[in-house]
């Protein structure tokens, strides 16, 4: 808790404090924490128990605490937690390429069966079986203004479901270029590119090569396999054309007009 048995950091107080300041009584009784338990499966292995399974809740998108991980017999207990509802989350541990999960077999938050938690109490049975999951992964590249095309390191990658939730917005290239997007469920996801925070030598996209999530091209995630998705990020140096225009200019004639292409969009 946050003081004054407070749930979040938003709705915790904060203290005023000047140098040489003393503060005093500011007391706290914590109340007994509930718990949250299951076991986890590997779908993928012909249902075996899935160890070092990371499991974790959160509450209206937000992580609240705790971390729990499967051991040898899949079985987890998460405790601590304050009365309360929870989304529960699974994330399988490199190299394991099984497909994160919410419960109750759901791919995104906004899916999620909440796990309703009273005041000290157990709540067991919250059980996942993890599927094969896939992968993307490619080299993100950038066209410098004389065409050269050279790796956009460290560029970074957010990910989104079919339903506009985000998936991960921590994945970076490496120095080479090069990325991997692994343990996403089958479906559909638009992935961003945006070039390393201290550039502003490439124009962000979305794939492939679109300027918003509206127009993003879906990319297709089937379980156990790997989409290649490599963009080319194209420079911010402006290439113009001049606009033509041609006709008679006279009353009652039509004018046309061709902007050509600009560069970049």
């Amino acid at each position: 808790q946050y003081w004054q048995n407070e749930p979040s950091l938003a709705s915790a107080d904060f203290f005023t404090v000047s140098a040489g300041d003393a503060l005093t009584g500011y007391d706290a009784h914590l109340a007994t924490g509930g718990s949250i338990s299951g076991t986890v499966l590997d779908g993928a292995a012909g249902y075996a128990p899935l160890s070092n399974v990371y499991v974790t809740v959160y509450q209206n998108g937000s992580y609240v605490s705790g971390l729990a991980t499967t051991d040898g017999a899949g079985n987890y207990t998460l405790s601590g937690l304050a009365a309360g509802s929870y989304d529960v989350f699974f994330q399988p541990v490199f190299p394991n390429t099984d497909a994160t999960q919410w419960w109750n077999n759901a791919t995104s938050e906004a899916n999620a069966t909440h796990v309703t938690v009273g005041a000290g109490a157990t709540v067991s049975g919250i059980n996942a079986t993890l599927h094969a999951g896939g992968t993307i992964s490619g080299i993100v590249s950038g066209r410098a203004a004389n065409g050269t095309v050279f790796p956009a390191g460290n560029s970074q990658l957010a990910i989104y479901a079919a339903d506009g939730s985000l998936v991960s917005d921590s994945v970076y290239a490496g120095d080479d270029g090069s990325y991997s997007i692994s343990n996403l469920a089958p479906g559909s996801y638009k992935v961003h590119f945006n070039p390393q925070p201290d550039t502003t030598d490439f124009v962000p996209q979305w794939w492939n090569n679109k300027s918003t999530e509206t127009t993003a091209t879906p990319i297709v995630v089937k379980g156990g396999q790997t989409k290649v998705v490599s963009p080319v990020l194209a420079s911010t140096a402006l290439k113009p054309v001049t606009p033509h225009i041609s006709g008679s200019t006279k009353v009652g004639s039509s004018l046309t007009v061709k902007p050509g292409t600009w560069d970049p969009g």
